[in-house]
């Protein structure tokens, strides 16, 4: 939330400008999200976070395209690195 040192124009408009903007900012978040719930939003971030952990930890143990299908890796020209 902010405090007047965080936006010092925030409060400029008084409450009403206040409350305004809250909706504006609760209607985003639901037309972005499908939710402005606070509790809702924050376990859609730590589902994607764990997601996309997992995801890393898939991919470093076998390369996947796009598709999903292993990619194959191909075998070090003399004294170069391998490619996949």
């Amino acid at each position: 939330m902010l405090s007047p040192t965080d936006d010092p124009g925030a409060l400029d408009g008084g409450p009403i400008a206040q409350l305004h903007a809250l909706y504006a900012d609760r209607e985003r978040l639901h037309r972005a999200l499908g939710t402005a719930d606070a509790d809702a939003i924050i376990a859609l971030v730590r589902s994607l976070d764990a997601q996309l952990v997992d995801l890393r930890g898939t991919s470093a143990d076998a390369p996947h395209s796009a598709s999903g299908r292993a990619l194959a890796s191909t075998p070090a020209p003399e004294g170069g690195e391998r490619t996949r």
